[in-house]
């Protein structure tokens, strides 16, 4: 055993010591804030610990011994470490939800990989030892979901099925990320869902903020909701509220939970002049 996580229920903290509990104390958060190993770090003798509160999420690396972390990844990409097959310690991290791997060797393999798929958006979803064969999900104007296994060796690709058997293909938009600023001139971000086969003029918009900033930012993906809309020709604009997950430490505290109504009014008048 390389590590435990325990909860203390009556000091309500979370402790996480190295071996069987017996070890030396590596972290400590109290709750609401959670501190837990996640995976074996980059080399022998150390932890991956993932540590999550209200001002934001941190990946790290500890020795076993205890001393000072090394910061792997912050914020809402923290919490998803690489593994290596074989040995299962840590490789690399998830990046704005891509693989983003220590070896600079194996992101050109998975760069390369990608090329295959053109202007469709791929990302990795699993792989073998080296990369020698990977998995893709991919997705595009009128392509709802679809996985892709790609044989780096043997020089070829085939499709494992869709993701979304049921969606046509001509019902599909186009999804991109845009930026625009807030009413006090914040810079924000939002991810527009258009009409497929239709011009991007004239035509009805619905915004659809998401959650609040106790979630992660929306991203430029399939999403089901706003392709509904699209598919009966009115564009879906996803607003970030201020203070999401993406933005953390870069969003003055006061406008954290912010309600968001005249963040979402300037976004659907900047989506009315997108059409102009």
């Amino acid at each position: 055993m390389v590590a435990t996580s325990d909860y203390d229920a009556t000091a309500r903290t979370f402790i996480v010591r190295a071996g069987d509990g017996s070890g030396p104390e590596l972290a400590r958060s109290a709750a609401p804030d959670v501190a837990a190993a996640v995976s074996l770090g980059r080399s022998p003798g150390t932890v991956v610990m993932l540590q999550r509160s209200a001002s934001g999420h941190v990946l790290s690396e500890v020795p076993l011994t205890g001393g000072q972390p090394t910061i792997l990844q912050r914020d809402d990409n923290a919490g998803a470490p690489l593994l290596d097959r074989i040995t299962r310690q840590t490789i690399g991290v998830w990046e704005n939800g891509e693989a983003r791997f220590y070896d600079e060797l194996l992101n050109k393999r998975v760069r390369d990989a990608r090329a295959a798929f053109g202007d469709d958006r791929s990302r990795l979803v699993s792989y073998s030892q080296d990369l020698d064969r990977m998995v893709f999900h991919t997705e595009g104007p009128r392509n709802s979901g679809r996985f892709f296994l790609l044989d780096v060796v043997g020089r070829t690709a085939s499709s494992i099925g869709p993701k979304r058997a049921d969606v046509p293909a001509d019902q599909v938009g186009a999804v991109r990320l845009v930026k625009f600023k807030a009413s006090d001139g914040l810079a924000m971000d939002g991810v527009l869902t258009l009409p497929p086969g239709r011009e991007a003029k004239g035509l009805p918009v619905v915004v659809m903020p998401h959650g609040g900033p106790i979630v992660g930012r929306d991203r430029v993906t399939f999403y089901w909701w706003a392709q509904a809309f699209a598919s009966r020709g009115i564009c879906g604009l996803s607003a970030q509220f201020p203070g999401h997950a993406g933005l953390r430490g870069s969003v003055p505290e006061g406008r954290r939970r912010a309600v968001g109504a005249q963040d979402a009014n300037r976004s659907l008048r900047w989506a009315g002049r997108l059409g102009e």
